[in-house]
Parts: structure tokens; sequence; C-alpha cells
């Protein structure tokens, strides 16, 4: 895992290098290494980033071992809230080790890079990338707590890299379920559990994201998420929201994923390069709805930053960039 890191800035000199020889001018601008760290869905066969189905005790069940329930589900809980009955305390415990169980899962591969200091050094931003639920993203948060407590206490002024959470939205909406068979885990949600300061019942300070996103999500969708992430940003409390975190926004370039056959599929009414000028506009068309609306001075996010996940390459690249000079956004 630290070898990957080691090439990578390998690869970065030898750009560096390259391109300084091509141009003859000094002052380029030194390309960022992000460190991508994925769900504990990505461990999973078949892999569960866009389903979320973990096993016990990191979920209520697993995709391939449902554990004699009848339905397949995220939730714990067996109806809708005030969850008062003693099936419901018993869920509520559960679901609290599996946050407890996802957070050692995500500390224990922090360490590994924060611990080395040649490692740490060369990298310069931490994406936790295609987290499907909630409860993940509060065990993250958890998880970055727990480290900059660790390392803090082991090495005088450490100080953890700018990093962020990007969930996955398959179909436009959070895979995790308020209760089996109920509603989605809503977009206000997710917004308030991983900005606010901390979180009710916490023994211990949460740490914030930098950034906050979405990631290999059909592009379809997105311009609707962005609405909503920005609209329940803006109504967080005041200490909150003063935050502002940056938008990270880089769907997938528009085929979908058949966890099943686990082999992307093309729309049939589109060609190459119809995708790659659609998914460059409906990225464009995302980023403006994060910006300030009619009147409003200020927006709720410091910045965004773009790109592409799953099935998308350099050529959507360059038309992204393209429409962007091209309109000045």
């Amino acid at each position: 895992m630290r070898e990957a890191v080691r090439l990578a800035d390998q690869a970065r000199i030898q750009f560096m290098e390259q391109r300084q020889q091509e141009t003859s001018r000094t002052g380029l601008v030194r390309p960022l290494l992000g460190l991508s760290l994925g769900p504990y869905g990505a461990t999973l066969s078949p892999a569960q980033e866009f389903d979320g189905l973990y096993p016990p005790p990191y979920g209520p069940c697993g995709f391939n071992n449902p554990n004699n329930m009848k339905t397949k589900s995220t939730s714990f809980f067996n109806s809708p809230p005030p969850y008062l009955s003693t099936t419901s305390e018993t869920s509520i415990a559960l679901e609290e080790k599996a946050e407890s169980e996802l957070c050692s899962f995500h500390l224990g591969r922090l360490l590994v890079f924060a611990e080395d200091e040649a490692t740490w050094s060369r990298i310069d931003c931490v994406m936790f990338e295609t987290v499907p639920l909630l409860r993940e993203g509060r065990a993250i948060r958890r998880a970055v707590g727990m480290l900059q407590g660790t390392m803090r206490l082991r090495v005088k002024g450490w100080r953890m890299k700018p990093w962020w959470v990007s969930f996955v939205y398959p179909e436009g909406k959070c895979p995790e379920e308020v209760w089996t068979g109920g509603p989605r885990i809503c977009m206000a949600k997710i917004v308030n559990e991983m900005m606010k300061d901390s979180l009710v019942g916490a023994n211990s300070e949460f740490a914030r994201p930098s950034a906050l996103g979405i990631n290999c999500t059909q592009p379809e969708f997105i311009s609707s998420l962005v609405n909503e992430m920005t609209d329940a940003l803006g109504s967080l409390p005041a200490d909150d929201a003063a935050a502002r975190p940056w938008l990270t926004l880089y769907p997938n370039g528009g085929l979908v994923y058949d966890i099943t056959t686990q082999r992307w599929i093309r729309h049939p009414e589109k060609g190459v390069d119809s995708e790659q000028k659609y998914w460059a506009e409906s990225v464009l068309s995302a980023a403006r709805r994060s910006m300030p609306a009619d009147g409003a001075t200020v927006s709720p996010w410091s910045g965004i930053i773009l790109g592409g996940c799953c099935k998308t390459g350099p050529a959507h690249i360059k038309e992204l960039g393209r429409i962007c000079y091209s309109t000045r956004v």
C-alpha cells in the first residue's frame, strides 16, 4: 500500500521533469497526489459500493449471506421511528457496533500511511470515495478524529491532510434505507451529519471533512443532487455552515454497472462522442447549481473540484475543460 504512494510520487516527478524539458518553462503547477480510499464494500465479493449490503458486524446482512432475512436491507430497523421497543434497542446497539467496526476498518488503513513519515509526506489529500452509507460516513469522521488524536501524541506538529468524503447515489438515491423497505436516507440528513461540529451521543469529537461530494453516480442525477446538497448546506446552523467545505463532483461516464455480471452497460441510444459531450454538459450544469443563487452574495461552498470517475477518460476531461473555458466557468 505504501509502495503505491511511492510509485505515484515517482511518476509525478518524472512528469514534471518531462514537461519542463518539453516547454522550457519554470513554475509549472505541481500535480497533487491524492490517497484514494474506497468503502468497506469495495473489499467484498461481489463489491458493495453501490448497494451497501454489508455482512455482520459491519451491517445487517450481506449480499451473499442475508442472515435468513426475507428482504436484504441496508437498515437495522424493521419499522419507522420512533424506536421505542426492545427490538429497536437491539437494532440501535447493532448499528452502533457496525459503525464502530467500520471506524476500526478505516482507521487501520489510515494508520498504514500516516505512521510512515516518508509516505505521509508524499500525500497531498485523502479521498474517501464511493461511500454508499451514511453510517460509514460517520465512521470515517470518527476514524479521522481518532487518527488525529493518535498521531499528535506521537509526532509533534503532525497534521491531517485535507480530506473529503464522496458518496455514491445509484439511480439518484442513497442506498441506505431508514428502515427495511422504507425511504432512503435523505440528502439533508447526510449533509447535517457529515458537517455538524459534533454528533449527538459521541464520546469524542468527530473530525469534519474539508470537502463533501458525489462520485461514480450517473450524470443525469447529479444536478438535482447538487441542488439538494447546496440547499441542505445553506440550511445548517451558522456555526456549522461557517465551515464552508469544498464540493467534489466526479460522476461516472454514464454507463450503468451490473453487479451480477460485473460489467458496465452502455446506453443503447448514445454513441461515444455524444456520451462525452452529454457528460461534460451534465457536470457543468451541476457545478452551476452550487453557485450563489440570485440575490445571494456567498456560496455555502468554498470551491468546486470537478472530474470523472469510472468509465471516464482523457476525452471526457478534455471536453469538460473545453466547455468550462468557453463559458468562463
